[in-house]
Order: C-alpha cells, then sequence, then structure tokens
C-alpha cells in the first residue's frame, strides 16, 4: 500500500484519537485514583523510580557507581519533580499523557506502512490496548521506550523512502535516547545498516548506501556519551550505560529460572536488599572487594557456564521464554497487572489485549508484510526484541515495545480483510482465516496454564495488598485488619506458600491474637519445619501460656542447634513459665554467654532473684545499667535486690532511676516510697507519692499508697 500525504483533516483525525486515548487513561487513572491502595505508595520498581526521580529532582544526583539501570525515564520524572514536586498522582498523569501520544504515533506509523485507514485503526486499536492503559499509569519505563521506539521505526522507514540525511539523523539521536532508556535497543543495529544497504539505490556507491546507517550509528553514540563519561568519572571504568546486564543475564538463565520471575538465589527481594546481596555474593565468591563492572561480570560468567554445563536445560528454558513471550496473559513482574487493572472503572471495557492483537497481526505480516519492503524495518524490529527479551526474562512490560508492531500489522489486516470481503476475494480471507486459527491455538498453549496462573496472580495481588496494609503510616496505609483479611485470601487461594502464612501469622501477633498466628505457624511447620518457624511457635504458646508445648517445640530447635541463643533464651523463658527456675537458669546462662544482649542478662538476673540468688542478680543488674542507664525495668529489679539485702540507701536509689528513665513503672514508685518511708523519710516518701499521682495519671495504686500515708503518718 502506498501511504497517502496527510491533509489538515487527516490530522485532526489522529488528533481525535490523542484525545480518546488520553481520555480513556485519564478515567482509568481516577479510577485506580479510587480504588487502588498503591496509588500513592508505589511498589517495587515503581517505588525505586520515584526515590531515584526524588534524589534527581533534590540535586543529590543517582549516587557515585555507574548507573544501575539506563537513566533516562529517572531523570525526565526527577525534572518533573523538580518543577512542580514529587507529586505521584501527576507522575502518573504524564504517563498517560505520554500514552496518549504514543496512540498517535503508532497510527502515524500506521499511515507510514499503509495508508490513513491503517493508521486511524491503528491509533484506536492502541488506543483501547488495555494493557497500555495498565502500563502508561505506572512509574515505569514502558511508555517511553514505547514513544522512542516508533519514532525510530517510522524515521527510517520516512529515511528509507526519501534517503534522507536527515531522517537518519534523527532515527540516531532516537535510537540513542531508547539506548539510554533501555539497552537492549542496541540490539537493532544490524537491522540498521541492513535496512540503509537495501533502501538505497542499487547504483549508489556501498560508502553512499550506508551513510545513512553510519550517520545514525554516530548521532546514537554521542547521545549515550555523557551516560558513559559519568559512568566514568564516578567509576573509574567503562560502563557505556548500566551495569545491571549480567545480573539480569543470570535472572533469566540460572538453574532455578522458571523465565519471567526475577529472582537470584540467596539474594533478599526487596531492592534495596537485593543490589547489597548481589554485589555480596559476587564479593564472597571471588574473595575480594569488586567494581561495578565486575559484579557484572561475575554474574553473566556464571550464567554463561551453566549454559555450557546444561545446554539442554538451557535449551528447554529458552524454548519456555519463547513461549512465555507470546503467552496470552500479561505476566507481572512488580505486580498482579489483571488484579489491579481491574480495579478501574473502565475495566469493563477491556476487551483488546495481546491474544487478539497478535491473532490478526501475525497473518498480516504474513500476508501483506512480505508484499512491501518497508514492513522489514518492524518486523526485524519484532524478531530482534523478541530473541533479545528471551535471551534475558519475559515478564509482559519487556515485550510492550513490539506491540505497535503488532497493533499496525493488526489494523492493515483489518483494513486488506475488509477490502478483499468488497471484492469477494474469499480464498484470501479463508487463507487469512487459517493462518489466524493456528496462531490462536499456538498462542492459548503458551505456558503458564491460565487457569493455574490466574489463581496464583490473584494470590499474589491480595498477599502484595496485605503487605502494603500492613505497612505502618507515613510508608504505607497501617490498616491491620485489611491486612490480615487480605492475607488470608492470598492463602486460601495459594495454600501452599508457606512465607504467605508466615507473614499473616506476623500480623495476627500485632493484633495480639497469638491463637490465630499459633494456628498459622503450626500449618507452616507441617509443610516447612523451619527453626525460626518452631521460635515464633514457642514465642506465641508461651503467649497463650502454653509454656509445656513451647518447651516441646524448642527442644526440637535446640536438639538441631544446642548453640542457639535465641532458642535458649526462649527456653529459659519458657521453663520460667513452667517454674523450673533451676533450669531456666542454665538455659539462660547459657544464652547469655552465646549472645550477652540486655535482654538475656535481663531475664537471667529476673530468674536468679526469684531464686534469691540476690548477689549475682544485682551484679548482673548494675552490668547492664552501666550499658543503658535508661534501661528502667533493671534498675527496678535493682532497687527489689538491695532491698532484698536490706540496703534501702542503694534500693531507694534505684527505684528513683527506675521512675525517672520510664515513669509508667507503677512499682518502682511504689517501691521507692516505701524505702524512703522505711529509711524514716515520710516527707520525703510524701513528695514522691504526690509526684508520682501526677505522673501516672492518678493510678489507683499510687493513690492509694498516697491516702494511706496520710491517713496513718502523725506528720
Amino acid at each position: 500500500m502506498k501511504a497517502a500525504p496527510l491533509a489538515d483533516r487527516r490530522h485532526l483525525w489522529l488528533a481525535l484519537i490523542f484525545v480518546l486515548a488520553l481520555a480513556l487513561r485519564c478515567l482509568y487513572l481516577w479510577g485506580q485514583y479510587q480504588h487502588n491502595p498503591f496509588f500513592f505508595y508505589p511498589p517495587m520498581d515503581e517505588g525505586v523510580h520515584h526515590a531515584w526521580a526524588q534524589q534527581i529532582a533534590n540535586g543529590e544526583g543517582m549516587g557515585d557507581r555507574p548507573y544501575v539501570r539506563a537513566p533516562l525515564y529517572y531523570y525526565l520524572l526527577g525534572l518533573l519533580y523538580a518543577v512542580a514536586g514529587p507529586k505521584i498522582w501527576l507522575a502518573r498523569l504524564a504517563g498517560c499523557v505520554l500514552g496518549a501520544l504514543n496512540c498517535y504515533l503508532i497510527g502515524r506509523l500506521g499511515i507510514a506502512l499503509g495508508e490513513l485507514r491503517v493508521g486511524l485503526v491503528a491509533g484506536v486499536l492502541a488506543a483501547l490496548y488495555w494493557p497500555a492503559i495498565y502500563f502508561d499509569a505506572e512509574l515505569l519505563t514502558v511508555g517511553l521506550e514505547v514513544t522512542l521506539s516508533v519514532g525510530l521505526l517510522w524515521a527510517l522507514i520516512v529515511a528509507g523512502r526519501r534517503d534522507s540525511v536527515g531522517g537518519y539523523a534523527l532515527a540516531g539521536v532516537l535510537w540513542g535516547l531508547a539506548a539510554i532508556t533501555r539497552p537492549n535497543i542496541l540490539a537493532f543495529a544490524p537491522v540498521i545498516w541492513l535496512w540503509a544497504w537495501l533502501s538505497s539505490s542499487r547504483q549508489a556507491s556501498a560508502v553512499r548506501r550506508l551513510r545513512g546507517a553510519a550517520i545514525a550509528t554516530a548521532l546514537a553514540g554521542v547521545v549515550i556519551l555523557p551516560v558513559t563519561l559519568r559512568n566514568l568519572i564516578v567509576g573509574h571504568e567503562f560502563v557505556p550505560i548500566a551495569s545491571s546486564a549480567g545480573i539480569n543475564l543470570y535472572i533469566g538463565n540460572n538453574p532455578e529460572a522458571n523465565g519471567y520471575v526475577a529472582n537470584v538465589p540467596g539474594a533478599r527481594p526487596t531492592w534495596k536488599e537485593w543490589i547489597v546481596d548481589i554485589r555480596q555474593i559476587a564479593e564472597n565468591a571471588e574473595g575480594r572487594e569488586l567494581s561495578d563492572r565486575e559484579v557484572s561480570s561475575y554474574w553473566a560468567g556464571r550464567a554463561f557456564g551453566w549454559m555450557r554445563e546444561q545446554p539442554g536445560a538451557w535449551a528447554a528454558l529458552m524454548f519456555r521464554k519463547l513461549g512465555l513471550f507470546w503467552n496470552p496473559l500479561e505476566i507481572p513482574n512488580n505486580q498482579s497487572i489483571w488484579f489491579l487493572a481491574r480495579r478501574s472503572a473502565i475495566s469493563v471495557i477491556f476487551w483488546i489485549g495481546f491474544p487478539v492483537v497478535a491473532t490478526l497481526a501475525l497473518p498480516a505480516l504474513v500476508l501483506i508484510g512480505r508484499r512491501s519492503r518497508d514492513w522489514l524495518v518492524p518486523a526485524l524490529f519484532l524478531l530482534v526484541n523478541m530473541l533479545v527479551v528471551i535471551m534475558f526474562f519475559c515478564p509482559a512490560r519487556f515485550r510492550m515495545p513490539i506491540v505497535p508492531v503488532l497493533i499496525v500489522a493488526a489494523a492493515a489486516g483489518l483494513v486488506v480483510l475488509y477490502d478483499w470481503w468488497r471484492q469477494r476475494q474469499f480464498k484470501l480471507i479463508g487463507a487469512y482465516a487459517g493462518i489466524a486459527v493456528v496462531v490462536a491455538i499456538i498462542i492459548a498453549m503458551c505456558p503458564p496454564s491460565r487457569a493455574e496462573f490466574r489463581a496464583l496472580a490473584e494470590s499474589e495481588g491480595h498477599y502484595h495488598l496485605a503487605r502494603l496494609y500492613a505497612t505502618p503510616a507515613p510508608d504505607g496505609p497501617e490498616d491491620l485488619d485489611k491486612a490480615v483479611a487480605e492475607y488470608r485470601e492470598a492463602v486460601r487461594l495459594d495454600p501452599t506458600s508457606t512465607h504467605r502464612r508466615v507473614e499473616l501469622a506476623g500480623a495476627l501477633l500485632r493484633q495480639k491474637d497469638y491463637a490465630g498466628a499459633a494456628s498459622e505457624y503450626a500449618q507452616v511447620i507441617a509443610r516447612q519445619p523451619a527453626a525460626e518457624t518452631r521460635l515464633k511457635l514457642a514465642r506465641c504458646l508461651l503467649q497463650l501460656g502454653n509454656a509445656r508445648d513451647a518447651i516441646e517445640q524448642l527442644k526440637v530447635v535446640l536438639a538441631h542447634d544446642p548453640d542457639s541463643a535465641s532458642a535458649s533464651r526462649l527456653m529459659g523463658e519458657a521453663l520460667v513459665a513452667a517454674g523450673d527456675y533451676a533450669s531456666a537458669v542454665h538455659r539462660l546462662r547459657a544464652a547469655a554467654e552465646a549472645d550477652p544482649d540486655i535482654d538475656t542478662r535481663y531475664n537471667l538476673a529476673a530468674v536468679l532473684l526469684r531464686m534469691n540468688q540476690v548477689s549475682e542478680a544485682i551484679t548482673i543488674l548494675e552490668g547492664i545499667l552501666s550499658e543503658a542507664p535508661g534501661n528502667g525495668p533493671a534498675a527496678q529489679n535493682l532497687g527489689v535486690a538491695y532491698a532484698r539485702l536490706g540496703d534501702l540507701e542503694h534500693a531507694a536509689g534505684a527505684f528513683e532511676k527506675a521512675t525517672q528513665a520510664d515513669p509508667s513503672l507503677i512499682e518502682a514508685h511504689i517501691n521507692w516510697a516505701r524505702a524512703l518511708g522505711k529509711l524514716g523519710r515520710p516527707a520525703e516518701q510524701k513528695r514522691v507519692l504526690e509526684q508520682a499521682v501526677q505522673v501516672t495519671a492518678a493510678e489507683p495504686q499510687v493513690t492509694l499508697a498516697l491516702a494511706w500515708l496520710l491517713a496513718t503518718s502523725p506528720e
């Protein structure tokens, strides 16, 4: 098809597509504002991007190391924050505006590859494509990647048609900007050089035929150069854009990889812990400190090593990732996509997704694309991006840059089908339908299983909501009742998940529902009898007054790890509750020797006091107070110990320190007054009790002690 020139009225149609796309995205954003608790608490990657943008806006930059990720999106977001403040709603709105612009650009690309009808249909499909609506409202790089990718394809097609130096220059700038948004786009270099060669006149010299590609490459390098120089200055090593390539390669290629989850065996899940752990693991393995480039090389080496050692397993994983790339579901990387997308009021119109677009597009690329040389660029763009993504891992957001190509191809297919219908070309329609059926069947068969994945994704969504509700303010909207309800639903949907049960039990503990927490811990132990879980169960049992069962759990832990200080300390507390003070002292002494923390020594001193071993208790308590003078309970017990020895002066001094450290210690106030009374100082005794009445808000015990003093003392 030959592209028609754009008249004013045609520009208006594309502008209306922009308006439609923006309206849908704003309605979606409003629904998310109303119903999505994450709206103002961006999780995981979104939260990291928000924090980085704030640092940039504040003038802190992104640290003194080479960039971990390509930085363009974060600097643009930081610029927005610097101008308007770090408003999350504004950042999401800006993403929606960019997404609407992408629909306009996809329309222009459709016109460049076909005609006005193709562009308009493509623009409408892009406006209605629900995963794009979802991603446009997220603080992720996806929208910017799509903008630059579509702009690059359009510039290359126009430059190739006109053999335009300016077109290739624009393509180079867009290519460079795309690279500092996501470096994967650099793999497109051979296609740009091939396109420059094929689109030039065959009579031209080799230099002239490759001139456009050389210009594009040079200008892309100019755009990337400031990032490389900055990395060289701060890191003193050559990191062209970002230092995360090696770890990303390992995430997608290791014995435990499933093709889409960004896990590193042995690393903790949150970003701050994860970034520390991947460096620590590498440095421990190498036995020395490593630079950022060396850390990346270490992980890349592990990935390539596994590929060489297990070529069959790697080939099977690559085949699985190919299926994941074309699967009909939107596989999450940060949070359950459909679970949160449907919270918006307009999710009822979310009919056009990846399966629809891919099923319409691939037959079009077969039957239409082969007729036009211009389709070579988007087709190869799709192929290169697919190969790069499956070399790493395949969550939905990583395939988004190829979606515009599929949308334009689907639009071209719909236009051609309409023309064939009018021309009664039923054989061609049948061929198109046959290919579409095959494509639909293949897509439907791609992993993971829809039913299994939906249940797991729902569970994941409830789990993340629970964690958000469990987060204390101001970092989260703390609501423990909602957290427990969401945790319970997550566990119901995925009863095999032990860590979700553990977190449910933790939320129940915060509600002081010790029986509920104990029940959850017991179910976890039945599946995964870890020592840490037994310790948590033992604490719950102690709170419930069930010292005997707590002791049985702790015996199992200590049988496997006799030197565990935490288990010995808890066993001591359990033995005290059971009335076995002698055994408790033995356990607490062992715990204090292994880990002489203040709590363990305090508990040991308390048991010694119960056994009337006062001198040793005093030694321990004085040691605690020398380290922590503000420890009110330790000072209170020290006063009790001195009082038992008849040393009332020291007892009164200890009780005074206890009340100063913690005015809520009622017994300390009363004991101090008693000591003063026994010392024959009733005036001071009266003063202490009067002050205590004020400090403790007229606590009945204190008020009664003061009343008794006034009623029985002649003074």
